[in-house]
């Protein structure tokens, strides 16, 4: 979930819409607050990228020339195609020059070859003020792209107006420490790529429940106090891809279960030990907003 600063003007925010049939022509983007007001409607973006293939090489054809690489960059998504029709997405991960490296190989039948067609795919909006004047969850963006075939597809993102953003509990580095302690092998052989991969699963899980609490702390909170949760969040990240060693997959079952019911419980202690959560952006907190979360037992 994108989390946006309040008042910020350099936010940008980007899908891949479906480009199997036809590449992106134009598009348009209406922001709405969380009541369904319209804050902003604009013309946005798209990768104006337009190139063809020189070569492809390597066994896994994850090694392309381009004759062209102005504006293509590094991290972003790409429409290849070609004469046969097929078409694949796929992510730049290295840029020497025209070279590019894919972060993964591509799907096709036939090889990638001289004269396939490599295309922007991304549409992208930098959010104007009207859109991050007001903090608030649940914020919403209406797309609307027209491909070059005329057809027009809507694709919806949300994000959150926040005053802090949500910081992450858990790092990379703390992936390679834990692990080491446990299994100093096991750490050695874990890629930097995977160790911010169990990381950001981590993270993920630990905010969906602060998300859960409907107290969203995360818009004024202090996130050290969400560290304790997002250790326990790394363990069943960990235990979820057998870093920790378990007898049995019933055994593994239930540690994933009472681990993630400690998640719940990491997460309701911070929250409730949270001095300040503007819920209500009066800056200003109330006994409400600080109250513990009830538990209710139905009998």
């Amino acid at each position: 979930m994108l989390e946006v600063l309040e008042d910020s003007t350099t936010t940008t925010v980007e899908i891949y819409p479906d480009t199997d049939a036809s590449y992106i022509s134009s598009a348009t983007a209406v922001a709405y607050s969380p009541t369904g007001g319209e804050l902003s409607s604009e013309s946005v973006t798209a990768d104006s990228v337009s190139t063809t293939l020189v070569s492809a090489s390597g066994s896994t054809y994850q090694t392309l020339i381009i004759n062209s690489a102005s504006g293509v960059a590094v991290g972003r998504s790409y429409r290849l195609s070609n004469a046969e029709g097929e078409s694949e997405m796929v992510t730049v991960e290295t840029l020497d020059g025209t070279t590019v490296t894919l972060l993964d190989p591509p799907g096709m039948v036939n090889a990638p070859a001289a004269g396939d067609a490599f295309r922007g795919a991304r549409v992208s909006w930098t959010l104007p003020a009207a859109a991050t004047a007001t903090r608030g969850t649940n914020h919403r963006i209406l797309w609307r792209v027209t491909r070059d075939d005329a057809q027009v597809r809507s694709y919806s993102s949300v994000y959150h107006v926040v005053r802090t953003t949500f910081r992450a509990p858990v790092t990379h580095s703390d992936v390679y420490a834990y692990v080491a302690r446990i299994h100093p092998g096991s750490a050695s052989q874990m890629t930097p790529e995977h160790r911010r991969d169990v990381a950001d699963r981590a993270n993920d899980r630990v905010r969906a429940r602060l998300m859960e609490t409907k107290r969203y702390p995360h818009l004024v909170g202090d996130p050290d106090a969400l560290r304790e949760a997002g250790r326990v969040a790394l363990q069943w990240c960990l235990l979820d891809e057998r870093h920790l060693l378990i007898s049995n997959d019933e055994d593994l079952l239930d540690q994933l279960a009472a681990l993630d019911g400690r998640i719940t419980t990491e997460v309701n202690r911070a929250v409730d030990a949270m001095t300040w959560i503007d819920i209500d952006d009066s800056n200003s907190s109330s006994i409400d907003e600080v109250g513990p979360v009830s538990t209710r037992i139905v009998l």
